[in-house]
């Protein structure tokens, strides 16, 4: 018998690209209301077939006691993509573990095109196995989830499996936007006992956004959780939720300072959502670009020039704000300044584009860019040039300098955008 199953599961592949594939699609209910979506059936095993092939037999092949028939199974289903997503569903109650087990994984590579699932996905939450839970909470994280699997996904926050909790959270985050209503289970998940829970509860509310801001006070104490990874899942957390987490901004220098200039590699990605907090959290991204390691001071330079936007371009723009951005800015312009003088070449390039993109707010800065023309490597002379010209007729004092680029520095590139710079700093005598 097993080796008959073995011929049909190989030969199935091979005949689903020659013959039509048949499968009973799910039946929906008629409704009264037509406000409301169709009520989904789900397929009995004696409806469903795929591939040619029912229900009872894919399902017998993903039980098998040879593991290379229940690969051959997977695999043909995973090939046939939503085909085979009725299949799926039915397996996912059938009596044996390994079954469910099998349907969940196979769910979860599909992915979106397995929405269809989500229901089943979602009751298997509170399948008697944990592997099947935890399966079917990795499922929805590439599935989706509608309403019925996020409310699902709360409760099993509070499975008695750390590993199913954080599958739940994980999906929470993949849903996004769309899993808002989870902000409070979230919220109150952030005091699970375990740190891997925590993180990914954490990475989960960052993932929803700015509607995560009710979580923003617990989120700011998870800047000292004992756990690094925990710690800085917050930070970035509370980047996506931008200006609601202004009030994390003390906390946010606090634990920069804490760190004392040491982080790790994969920390990093974390400051770049901090600038979509706005000019609130300029004193915090000021406190990292004093860090030495090259990479953390260029993440605290490209969160400043998103967090200081220019008023007349700033999506949050309002006559408070936009003050707030210029005051901000000529706190910060010193700062971004002094980065001039910094050992490491690539720092004092991304400081002069930073001052340029500041425009005629930069003027203070013109003496330092003017010097920073003389320095060894050309992409930042260059970047002090292009810097200058931005600045526009209040760099007038550079001109000289400028001009004397424009016509003998050994860079081609320099030499143009000298000579561009000269042009924006006096547009009369280039008329």
């Amino acid at each position: 018998m097993r080796i008959l199953i073995c011929l049909l599961v190989a030969l199935t592949l091979t005949g689903c690209a020659r013959r039509a594939r048949v499968f009973t699609p799910i039946a929906t209910v008629p409704v009264q209301n037509d406000d409301e979506p169709p009520a989904v059936v789900q397929p009995k095993a004696a409806e469903v077939s795929v591939g040619g092939r029912p229900a009872e037999f894919w399902i017998a092949a993903l039980k098998d006691a040879d593991e290379n028939v229940r690969a051959g199974a997977a695999a043909n289903l995973k090939s046939l993509m939503a085909e085979s997503v009725p299949v799926l569903i039915v397996a996912l109650e059938d009596d044996d573990m390994q079954a469910r087990m099998s349907a969940a994984k196979i769910l979860e590579e599909i992915g979106p095109e397995a929405a269809r699932a989500q229901p089943a996905l979602a009751k298997a939450l509170k399948d008697s196995s944990e592997p099947v839970r935890s399966g079917a909470a990795a499922a929805l994280a590439t599935v989706g989830v509608n309403a019925e699997a996020v409310a699902a996904l709360q409760s099993a926050l509070q499975d008695e499996s750390p590993h199913v909790r954080g599958q739940a959270a994980r999906a929470l985050g993949y849903g996004g936007p769309e899993a808002k209503e989870a902000v409070p289970a979230l919220t109150d998940a952030l005091q699970d006992q375990d740190a891997k829970v925590r993180a990914l509860v954490v990475w989960a509310l960052g993932h929803i956004g700015p509607d995560a801001h009710p979580a923003v006070p617990m989120l700011t104490d998870a800047l000292k959780d004992n756990n690094e990874e925990v710690a800085f899942n917050a930070l970035e957390a509370l980047g996506h939720v931008g200006p609601s987490a202004r009030s994390a901004v003390p906390a946010l220098a606090e634990f920069i300072k804490r760190r004392d200039g040491r982080f790790p590699a994969s920390s990093i990605s974390a400051f770049d959502a901090l600038g979509n907090i706005g000019p609130a959290v300029v004193p915090a991204l000021l406190e990292l670009i004093k860090v030495p390691d090259t990479d953390v001071r260029l993440a605290g330079l490209d969160a400043l020039t998103v967090a200081l936007q220019p008023a007349d371009d700033d999506s949050r723009a309002g006559p408070e704000v936009i003050e707030q951005i210029a005051q901000q800015t000529r706190t910060a312009i010193p700062a971004i300044t002094a980065l001039l003088k910094a050992d490491q070449p690539t720092v004092c390039q991304h400081a002069a584009q930073a001052l340029g993109r500041f425009g005629p707010a930069s003027r203070e800065a013109v003496p330092a860019l003017t010097e920073t023309l003389k320095a060894g490597e050309p992409r930042v002379r260059g970047a002090a040039a292009e810097a200058l010209g931005a600045v526009g007729p209040e760099a007038k004092p550079a001109l000289a300098e400028l001009e004397e680029r424009s016509k003998s520095d050994p860079d081609e590139a320099v030499r143009r955008l000298a000579a561009a710079a000269v042009k924006k700093i006096k547009p009369d005598d280039a008329r």
